[in-house]
């Protein structure tokens, strides 16, 4: 499999996880160390989410559905450049021949899934 290949399907399983978890009515705030969803119209079962610490709250926010889309916007077009960069390469409009390290530094994240291949590491 090559690298971009790779980083797309991943970048498709996290857009995928995200969009399952959009809820356009709510977004995450936290109070203490408990995530609410907010505006809180919702029973505290079904709409909070407590944590240790509030710093452990404050970084899960991080990784809301609204984020991970917006990461996973920005991986597609690095990688989406460098193929155009490649087929330019490839087709003689570009003599410079792309390098993938920005796609390698991308993978790093995925480097416990089957699929990734140890040779992609910086």
């Amino acid at each position: 499999m090559e690298l971009a290949d790779f980083l797309m399907f991943r970048i498709e399983e996290d857009e995928g996880f995200a969009r399952d978890a959009v809820d356009a009515d709510h977004d995450w705030r936290v109070k203490e160390s408990t995530i609410r969803l907010w505006p809180e119209d919702r029973e505290p079962a079904d709409g909070h989410l407590a944590f240790p610490r509030e710093a452990h709250a404050r970084h899960a926010t991080m990784w809301s559905p609204a984020r991970v889309l917006q990461e996973c916007a920005a991986k597609r077009f690095i990688v989406e450049d460098y193929r155009a960069a490649l087929n330019a390469h490839r087709t003689g409009w570009d003599v410079r021949s792309p390098r993938d390290y920005p796609l390698r530094a991308l993978a790093v994240a995925y480097a416990d899934h089957p699929d990734y291949e140890e040779g992609w590491r910086l």
